[in-house]
């Protein structure tokens, strides 16, 4: 149930609302009016791929990953199955510990990149700033998932192959 709610704030929990038309249709999602996807784009529909579409892509696969994530945490075997469960608890810390290591290169040039080009903008000055705090709380959660992985490798009896110190997982949190 925490690593369910841990995933679920961490995927989409209380962030504000996109800024003002993010991004306009791509062609192959503008409809004919007969509901077949059109040959051609349709007029002032924009046709190319811009730097806003890469940051929508990358959050896609953010939330695909948390998806899977959340899947493989629920699927664990079961405690009598030491030897499966050691080794899904190794992959799945493992790849928690490279999505998290992404997230934060992401979040940090969101933060020291994008949204300062945003507050740039009239119309989207003051929005960045809850994106920032999203941040800042996604941040702690990922440190609580981080607290429930460890007590899980405990409890099957693993010893902390990612420990403290450089290039450990405590080196994350700042």
């Amino acid at each position: 149930d925490l690593a369910r709610h841990v995933v679920g704030q961490v995927a989409g929990g209380a962030t504000p609302p996109p800024p003002p038309n993010p991004r306009p249709p791509s062609p192959a999602t503008v409809r004919s009016s007969g509901g077949a996807p059109s040959d051609r784009p349709a007029a002032n529909v924009r046709t190319t791929t811009g730097p806003i579409d890469h940051i929508f892509q990358f959050h896609d696969a953010l939330r695909r990953e948390l998806v899977r994530l959340e899947s493989d945490v629920l699927s664990l075997p079961a405690p009598e199955e030491v030897a499966l469960r050691a080794a899904a608890l190794r992959d799945l810390e493992g790849r928690f510990v490279f999505f998290w290591g992404v997230y934060r290169a992401h979040s940090r040039s969101e933060d020291e990149l994008v949204f300062p080009a945003l507050e740039d903008k009239d119309e989207l000055h003051n929005v960045s700033h809850s994106y920032t705090l999203d941040h800042e709380h996604e941040q702690d959660l990922f440190v609580e998932v981080d607290h429930c992985l460890r007590d899980l490798r405990r409890a099957a009896g693993l010893s902390g192959d990612y420990g403290p110190g450089p290039g450990g997982r405590q080196d994350m949190r700042g």
